[in-house]
């Protein structure tokens, strides 16, 4: 089996989505399965004209009977006449619509979701990375049930924590992007200063230097700057690292597809404080963590204060979380269930 998977940008970026196609794309080389990564432009999903020549070009190059995966964070952003240029059936991993990007203006958000769902329209079926995106691109974007499959992402196993770095440390892993909520983080930490921890913010500085401004203003105001470090992102040993030192992650994301890093968490045994938004909730289970109403700066602080000031609670929830982690699905898991999608979709 042959596949072309169309990808913007460079594949090694350190976000989840990118993660994502990396181990399925590794794990079908373990299975025999060819797969030709093909580079689109970086600018998606805000294409130039030149960027939309440069895909036309290499959809209609691409050989008429090898299926075709296209990453989401493109797709929706494509002209309907360009993908009706691809010669073989059309596969869409979508993560999230794009139209539900925080920070988005109405008039952007409303045009990413036309252009969405005129562009999955033509898509022969649609992978997603959550039953909650299944749910949410089947009301928002009228993609049918039949058409969809959702290949929960894998996770690693991971070496427990042992949680006994003194003070404990908060860890957050995330691209500071304004829907991942460092902002909101930072407020929260400022109101429970008088206990003990210390947090580490993991994750690319630069995507949204707004943003990442905000963060470093939010913190000096707030006068946490010796206790909140701020680190790019981190190889894979280094993030192990960070885990297994970590005491509570803590990531309050107005909106997840799914959240791989919350099932990180999870494998490495870790009690976890976000926002009951997106797909969280379907990811983090309610012994395993505590979630609070999103932009809710008080119960974020006090559901961090409440995992600090009770070890036994924080205890069990850790437990519960590597009980949990032990049971995620695998990437052989994912990447087997994708390739068979796509099998079956070119076979109809």
């Amino acid at each position: 089996m042959e596949i072309s998977f169309f990808i913007p940008g460079d594949i090694e970026q350190p976000t989840g989505g990118y993660g994502y196609a990396r181990q399925i794309i590794a794990c079908w080389k373990a299975m025999g399965i060819t797969c030709e990564v093909v580079r689109l432009a970086d600018d998606y999903p805000f294409p130039s004209e030149r960027s939309l020549r440069e895909t036309a070009a290499l959809l209609s190059r691409q050989p008429a009977a090898r299926p075709i995966l296209i990453d989401g964070l493109a797709y929706g952003a494509m002209p309907t006449d360009i993908i009706a240029m691809a010669p073989g059936p059309v596969n869409v991993l979508l993560h999230h619509p794009l139209g539900l990007e925080t920070g988005l203006s109405e008039r952007t958000s409303q045009a990413l979701i036309a252009s969405e769902k005129a562009a999955l329209k033509l898509a022969d079926h649609v992978i997603v990375t959550s039953h909650e995106t299944a749910r949410t691109i089947g009301q928002l974007l009228s993609v049918r049930e039949d058409r969809i499959t959702v290949a929960l992402p894998g996770t690693d196993r991971r070496t427990i924590a042992p949680r006994t770095t003194r003070p404990p440390l908060i860890l957050t892993v995330a691209s500071i992007l304004p829907r991942k909520g460092h902002v909101d983080l930072v407020a929260a930490l400022e109101r429970i200063k008088e206990l003990d921890w210390n947090a580490r913010f993991v994750g690319s500085v630069s995507a949204a230097p707004d943003t990442v401004t905000s963060v470093k203003d939010a913190i000096v105001r707030a006068g946490l700057e010796r206790r909140i470090e701020l680190q790019g992102p981190l190889t894979s040993t280094e993030l192990d690292a960070a885990f297994k030192e970590a005491s509570v992650f803590a990531l309050p994301s107005h909106y997840e597809g799914y959240g791989m890093v919350f099932a990180e968490a999870l494998a490495a045994g870790l009690p976890i404080v976000g926002y009951h938004a997106g797909a969280v909730p379907d990811v983090v289970p309610p012994d395993a963590g505590i979630l609070v109403e999103p932009s809710d700066v008080s119960a974020l602080s006090g559901a961090l204060a409440k995992i600090l000031c009770d070890d036994s609670l924080a205890a069990e929830m850790a437990r519960r979380a590597a009980w949990h982690g032990q049971r995620l699905p695998r990437w052989q898991d994912t990447a087997r269930r994708i390739a068979d999608a796509i099998d079956g979709n070119e076979q109809q």
